[in-house]
């Protein structure tokens, strides 16, 4: 194949659509395609994974403990509930933005 004119093989495709493009640069594509979404999947898995584990290690939830007044205990339950609301924010922010940045570099990969 001539690198210097690589819309060749591409007009051949069009001039034979039924023909099948199973050559060894597609196969090789589409497996180098597959194990770059399998890899980044991973990154996004292990990203969230430690993400996870950092925030619930700097406030960790259920930490209701026995106060002595009523009102003590509802605003413990209250901070809590904001705590658990604002920790599903964030994973939820991050979870979406490594989505976004994977589906970018994919695009931008083909």
């Amino acid at each position: 194949m001539n690198l210097s004119r690589p819309g060749r093989a591409l007009r051949g495709w069009a001039e034979y659509p039924r023909r099948s493009l199973r050559t060894v640069r597609m196969r090789l594509t589409l497996l180098y395609g597959a194990l770059f979404l399998v890899s980044g999947i991973a990154v996004l898995a292990v990203a969230y994974a430690l993400t996870w584990n950092a925030i619930n290690t700097i406030s960790p939830l259920g930490s209701v403990r026995d106060a002595g007044s009523p009102s003590a205990m509802r605003e413990a339950k209250l901070r809590d509930a904001l705590i658990a609301g604002q920790h599903a924010a964030m994973m939820h922010q991050l979870l979406t933005s490594c989505v976004v940045a994977l589906a970018i570099t994919s695009t931008v990969r083909v």
